[in-house]
């Protein structure tokens, strides 16, 4: 922290800094005078010891050569010595670090230094004493401690050398300045000193401040981590409720939870997953999901799902599958998966929705639908039956006459024959059978009787095709994918709508050798194709010109083209305006008048090839040129590709030519 962030620190904060400062200062002054008091107190007993040593040892030697001396020094140095040392010794242990306790200390090592200067005789070498204490003094970094060290030497050495010059200088007579001369090098010495001490200080207080402002940044590091540790808890206790909830909300939902990963493993299973397939979580967590849902390559597809960056535009997809339960039994089921891309590693949430009750119901309705096609079909499909019926009605009247007619001919024929039986003849019976022919008309009877009964038969048999595709029509169906002969559908189909076109168009039919069988759905598929061919015929029905004829072409051709099968229904009617062809495959949109259309039928049509049949279907229209459907249908349901799912569910083509 600088000087620039201290001075951009608030009031507050700097007073506290500052406060810090001088507190840490202090402790830090105290700690280093606690310290060297206890250094000095050792040392001065230490000192007190050689003293006595140099006392026993030295002192006679040097006294003993020396004029007027005074056999004094062993006890100089116990009683002096003692006083010396025990003063500060005894300030120490009382209360360590107080300002007495060094200036005390200072003015006893100053006295000790004199007294070992006095044992030894003033030799210069005890001399250097002095200068040792003064820097052992120093070690206080207080140069005022240096005051009364500096004036007891002084002192010292100004008296001695007065009163007792052999104790300091070593020689009866010194030189009045020579005092002078060891004061000035004591000074000199505490001119550095001095600097030292000062020096030391200043570097205590940087120091104290360094240490304050860490301690004001830990305050507010400590507070930022305090803040974000209680923000961080918060957000916990959120998270495991939002988790609670979220497990509740999922618990709770109608349909079963599955979360899988991108090996396809599952690595949740809510209860519903439990009531609705069998297994508990216990055994689902880290299956594999292609054991439950029965779909071609659904494992490779999350894979390639779960590339960063893929070229999945949609993360969710929904389509109908089967299942497995638990008993082994199949289940038809909706599956709507959706990849999330917030987590590091792709996880698939998939809701399933069983919908056998759905399905069925849609059978159900799928067979309504078509029994009300057949019924709005009703009229025309009486008309079509009512003709040949008509006519084979009137033929067999005829026959009936002719039969009357011929009556009395076989009775005079039969007597004839009695008569050559018996050899007789009779010409009044010849007569009577010749008049007979005459009035029946044999000549025409025998032209128009095999023509009556070949009109009969003929009616018969028309009767008997609209019966036969009516019943083959309307049949429920299967709810799985059977085969179906594509151009009998076609057929029965025509024959069905046959009242709804043959008035305004001619049928023109172009069926592929190549193309006999489709995997489908009959029912349904047979209600596509009904839906589109009567479409065709009403909307040509609706023009106003129709030609010199007064009909139009209807024209249905198949095409296959490897693995798919291709129907094309196309019209030479009025076409789809450009502005509603977006709309024709939307549930209700019609433009026929109320009571004539539901709009359900291309609606229905849609949803049975794409949806259900994972096919495609096209629109191509020109205004006043006519419209053209083209189906497009896998043959074998089993080589669709399923390298992706979002393809089963792809958008019709709308567009004109």
């Amino acid at each position: 922290m600088n000087d620039d962030t201290i001075v951009k620190l608030p009031s507050t904060k700097r007073r506290l800094l500052d406060e810090r400062t001088m507190l840490r200062w202090q402790q830090d002054r105290k700690s280093v005078a606690i310290r060297v008091d206890r250094i000095f107190a050792v040392l001065l007993i230490f000192e007190w010891v050689i003293a006595v040593k140099l006392a026993v040892i030295v002192s006679p030697l040097v006294w003993a050569h020396m004029p007027h001396s005074t056999p004094t020094p062993v006890w100089a140095a116990v009683v002096l010595g003692g006083l010396f040392c025990c003063v500060p010794c005894v300030l120490v242990a009382m209360d360590p670090g107080r300002v007495i306790n060094r200036h005390v200390i200072a003015v006893c090592q100053m006295l000790m230094s004199g007294l070992w200067i006095h044992l030894t005789g003033g030799r210069i070498e005890t001399h250097f004493h002095v200068f040792g204490s003064l820097a052992f003094l120093s070690l206080y970094r207080d140069w005022k401690v240096l005051v009364p060290a500096t004036l007891t030497t002084v002192a010292d050495h100004f008296l001695r050398s007065l009163f007792w010059p052999q104790s300091i200088f070593g020689v009866v007579d010194p030189t009045s300045w020579r005092w002078l001369e060891h004061a000035s090098w004591v000074l000199f010495e505490d001119s550095v000193l001095v600097v030292a001490c000062m020096q030391a200080q200043r570097e205590m207080q940087q120091t104290a401040r360094r240490w304050a402002c860490l301690t004001v940044l830990y305050d507010q590091i400590d507070a930022e981590v305090r803040r974000q540790t209680q923000e961080l808890q918060i957000s916990q206790e959120m998270l495991c409720a939002n988790e609670q909830q979220m497990r509740q909300i999922i618990d709770a939902a109608c349909d079963p939870f599955i979360a899988v990963d991108a090996e396809g493993r599952i690595t949740d299973w809510s209860r519903r997953a439990e009531t609705l397939f069998g297994w508990t979580k216990t055994d689902s967590i880290g299956e594999e999901i292609v054991g439950l849902l029965q779909i071609p390559r659904l494992k490779q597809t999350m894979q390639s799902w779960a590339v960063p960056h893929s070229h999945h535009a949609d993360n969710s997809v929904r389509f109908d599958a089967m299942a497995r339960k638990r008993d082994g039994s199949p289940l038809p089921v909706e599956v709507s998966m959706t990849r999330l891309n917030c987590l590091e590693h792709a996880t698939f949430c998939i809701f399933v929705r069983d919908i056998s009750e759905r399905q069925r119901l849609l059978l159900q309705l799928s067979h309504a639908q078509k029994m009300e096609s057949i019924g709005q079909l009703a009229a025309g499909i009486a008309h079509e039956i009512n003709t040949p019926t008509q006519f084979a009605g009137d033929n067999l009247a005829f026959l009936r006459d002719a039969f009357r007619d011929l009556e009395g001919v076989f009775s005079c024929a039969t007597a004839a024959r009695k008569q050559a039986d018996e050899t007789s003849y009779d010409a009044t019976l010849y007569s009577t059978l010749l008049k007979a022919s005459e009035d029946s008309d044999l000549d025409y009877l025998r032209e128009e009787i095999p023509k009556a009964i070949e009109q009969s038969l003929d009616g018969i048999q028309r009767i008997s095709a609209i019966t036969r595709s009516m019943k083959e029509f309307s049949h429920p169906g299967n709810i799985s994918m059977t085969s179906m002969d594509v151009r009998k559908a076609i057929e029965n189909t025509l024959t069905v709508s046959r009242n709804e076109w043959k008035y305004v168009a001619d049928i023109v039919t172009d069926f592929d050798p190549a193309l006999t069988s489709i995997e489908c759905l009959p029912g349904e598929f047979n209600q596509v194709l009904l839906n589109i061919i009567v479409n065709a015929g009403q909307a040509i029905g609706e023009m106003p010109d129709r030609g010199p004829s007064g009909k139009r072409q209807i024209t249905i051709s198949t095409y296959r083209d490897e693995d798919w099968a291709e129907i094309s229904i196309a019209d030479n009617g009025p076409g789809i305006p450009e502005h509603i062809r977006q709309r024709i495959f939307d549930p209700f949109f019609t433009t026929k008048e109320v009571g004539k259309g539901t709009g359900q039928g291309l609606a229905i049509a849609h949803a049975v090839i794409v949806e259900k049949h994972h096919g495609t279907i096209h629109v191509r229209s020109e205004v006043g040129c006519g419209t053209t459907f083209v189906l497009r249908v896998p043959i074998h349901q089993q080589t669709l590709n399923h390298d992706e799912l979002e393809d089963d569910y792809a958008t019709c083509d709308v567009r004109g030519r």
